[in-house]
């Protein structure tokens, strides 16, 4: 159910500056301040038996209880949230929760290029 309705991240890459590719402190520091701006690349699996893949910024990205364990990210970029407004009831419900839920397994094995680094 959580495949079709809302997408399940399979990957998240940050597109780093210069000054975090130095060393695994400088990544650490740069991960512990994270600027609103950054850009991240999401895969994941939604309906399909492909990977689907979005940009979106860290600042447009929000972490939400669980609701019934279907997701537990959501995506409010101001462009989404507009084209929803004029959306009504249950289409605007449904909408929100396949577009802009996704589902992210926070206690996968850490498979990130430098270990360690994205543990909080």
């Amino acid at each position: 159910m959580t495949g079709i309705s809302h997408g399940t991240v399979c990957s998240i890459r940050a597109h780093l500056p210069r000054y975090a590719r130095g060393s695994k402190e400088d990544l650490v520091r740069f991960a512990n301040n994270m600027p609103p701006n950054t850009r991240l690349k999401v895969q994941f699996f939604r309906g399909v038996p492909w990977l689907v893949t979005r940009e979106m910024y860290f600042s447009d990205l929000r972490r939400v209880p669980p609701k019934w364990r279907l997701a537990n990210l959501e995506y409010v970029a101001a462009d989404e949230v507009e084209r929803m407004s004029k959306l009504s009831g249950w289409t605007r419900a449904l909408v929100k929760a396949y577009f802009c839920s996704y589902w992210v397994n926070i206690r996968a094995r850490d498979r990130s290029a430098v270990r360690g680094a994205w543990e909080k």
